[in-house]
């Protein structure tokens, strides 16, 4: 028996649209959130020493193998159809193949998928609000980790950075003004148009982070500041609505894993009472130390095996 993780489809599809987006992403040297969970868990497994095979062909997979499919639709239908067919032990998925279970006729509420894997609490809980319990039963958290840094920079940081994601422009407007009011030096990072080392860098010289998004399943890139010990003030509406299906989540769904450790969450009522507190405590956070005791790749890795019981 043997750990299978699969992120494409072992059969050529010339011009399916996955291949097309990540040559696209690949050429800009953009990193997509799933890549990062793939990532994470190969080298935690790596530090583990534990074996798996990665993206075999179809020949090398065995009946007694467990397939974990994670970020591919395709390699999800491929895997379904191995386990339907009895060509396969066990099917593992998730987190990242889908926004709502209702996503691609719901595929992954298929039968033949072992455990569905996802990242928070809250995603847990919007995932087995479709139902059916069946499906419920099968939902296991887990979150992926983050590279630690053996050395981080201590010295002559006194940049504030935005971290801009998805949100209203009014809000950045707001907190801008906040910080200029403070006099506070500022760069501004929009997710999707930046390279991890840029992204890196900027972290490198700024003494902390706002971040700006209405909704997150984990955050890798908080966690990526946090492991370079960068306490950050989160902006956090309490609810968000999917509007093409009605639902709406609520709690601190804006960064799931910020504790007392690395920051506080903040919103448009009490920002400037949040900003002067957060400053006032900003040397007593410990954002590093909460990544070494919880996210690290190999702590994240060996989380991924006892959930799914190997």
């Amino acid at each position: 028996m043997a750990l299978v993780i699969l992120t494409k489809s072992p059969r050529y599809i010339l011009f399916s649209k996955e291949k097309i987006k990540d040559f696209a992403r690949s050429l800009i040297g953009k990193e997509r959130g799933p890549q990062a969970i793939i990532n994470s868990l190969c080298k935690g497994l790596d530090e583990l020493n534990y074996s798996y095979k990665f993206n075999p062909k179809i020949k090398n997979i065995s009946s007694k193998d467990i397939i974990y499919a994670t970020g591919s639709i395709e390699a999800l239908k491929l895997a379904i159809k191995l386990k339907k067919n009895k060509k396969i032990k066990k099917l593992i998925a998730g987190p990242t193949l889908v926004i709502t279970p209702e996503d691609y006729n719901g595929l992954i509420r298929d039968e033949n998928i072992d455990t569905y894997l996802v990242p928070s609490q809250w995603t847990k809980n919007f995932y087995a609000s479709f139902g059916p319990d069946d499906f419920s039963r099968k939902i296991k958290i887990w979150a992926a980790g983050v590279d630690l840094p053996e050395k981080i920079r201590t010295e002559n940081k006194n940049i504030c950075l935005l971290y801009k994601k998805n949100i209203d422009s009014s809000v950045l407007g707001k907190v801008k003004k906040e910080l200029k009011r403070k006099k506070i030096k500022m760069k501004t990072v929009y997710y999707g148009k930046y390279k991890k080392e840029k992204y890196f860098n900027m972290l490198n010289n700024s003494s902390f982070m706002v971040y700006l998004q209405e909704i997150e399943s984990q955050g890798i890139a908080l966690l990526e500041a946090w492991a370079r010990n960068i306490p950050t003030l989160v902006y956090n509406k309490g609810s968000y609505t999917f509007k093409k299906i009605g639902k709406t989540v609520s709690g601190n769904i804006a960064a799931p894993y910020l504790t007392y450790e690395c920051g506080f969450f903040f919103n448009e009522n009490n920002l400037e009472q949040k900003f002067d507190y957060f400053l006032k405590n900003i040397d007593n956070f410990t954002p590093r130390e909460y990544i070494k005791k919880n996210f690290t790749n190999k702590i994240c890795a060996q989380n991924f095996l006892n959930s799914i019981n190997l």
